[in-house]
């Protein structure tokens, strides 16, 4: 089997390229055919992944990285139904592998990954923007979740913020997402929506502030938005929060982070396999934290494929 390391050297403010001088040794020792591949900037995961993937050999696919480079590469597979893929977690947020109960101690992560002692099948998330009768589509795949609103906001100013290189610099990264919520919320405002499921529910939300789309149970660095959340039931977890008070919903933010928000007022959970958001106002959009230019119209929905993953 053909191994191939995907490796972001500046994950984690360039902590990612101290990694390699850890794993090396182990790789030589203990695979026989392997590659590894470093990225040099923003879509070279992605290019990457693509190129690897175009021929349909079975073959594991490793991602050295944070959210955003494993966003990367999902975005890049081709014939993914013959890949393994699997995650030593280097970045900030790390949700996916939170999510998954996936180690951060490298050697322990590498050796699972070598023997591959658990693999899952892991749903794919696909969203979709572009107007409301459906032309000029775009798409993104995502393994976390995607949202759109207020988390989207968070992700868009995070992602080109000096204070979270400033802070993963002094291992608290996690704290720009705290400061950024904060900010973000008392200064945000969103109009009325209309949310469609699957099932033909349609959902006429007042005073819109966000909705995540979850694979997984976490997002924004253990913010516990969907507790129920399971990656290989072929359904989205939807959270909802709407016409509340900012100050409100700044008391529930503590709460999230233990998914002790559910059952309060302004928060709603729906199942399902897709969901159309519909707003006038144009809103932030991101798929695991990576973000896009502002939509009015956006589906999200869950892929019949699935993708092995070691765990």
């Amino acid at each position: 089997m053909q191994y191939h390391f995907i490796v972001n050297p500046n994950a984690k403010s360039r902590s990612g390229r101290s990694v390699l001088s850890i794993i090396k040794p182990i790789v030589e020792e203990k695979i026989d055919e392997y590659e590894f591949h470093e990225t040099s900037g923003p879509g070279d995961a992605t290019e990457i992944a693509m190129m690897l993937t175009q021929n349909p050999l079975e073959k594991v696919v490793v991602v050295i990285g944070g959210d955003g480079t494993l966003n990367e590469v999902i975005n890049g597979l081709v014939n993914y139904e013959n890949i393994t893929l699997a995650v030593i977690p280097m970045g900030t947020g790390n949700d996916f592998a939170r999510g998954l109960k996936i180690s951060k101690r490298i050697k322990k992560t590498l050796n699972r990954i070598i023997k591959m002692e658990k693999v899952i099948k892991v749903n794919i998330g696909l969203t979709q923007f572009g107007n409301d009768d459906g032309l000029d589509y775009e798409t993104y795949r995502f393994l976390v979740s995607s949202g759109v609103g207020y988390d989207a906001r968070i992700c868009e100013i995070n992602n080109s913020s000096n204070t979270k290189s400033f802070l993963n610099k002094l291992n608290l990264g996690k704290l720009s997402y705290a400061y950024l919520g904060i900010t973000q919320m008392m200064n945000s405002k969103y109009g009325d929506v209309t949310i469609e499921l699957d099932d033909g529910t349609d959902v006429f939300v007042k005073d819109f502030i966000f909705c995540s789309a979850h694979n997984l149970p976490y997002e924004g660095g253990g913010f516990l938005f969907a507790p129920n959340a399971l990656c290989d039931d072929g359904y989205l977890d939807l959270c909802v929060v709407n016409n509340i008070s900012r100050f409100k919903a700044l008391l529930l933010l503590p709460l999230a982070l233990k998914g002790k928000h559910i059952g309060h007022g302004g928060v709603n959970v729906y199942r399902c396999k897709s969901v159309l958001i519909n707003s006038k106002r144009r809103l932030s959009v991101h798929t695991d934290g990576e973000t896009y230019d502002r939509q009015n119209y956006i589906k999200i929905s869950i892929l019949p494929k699935r993708i092995k993953m070691i765990v």
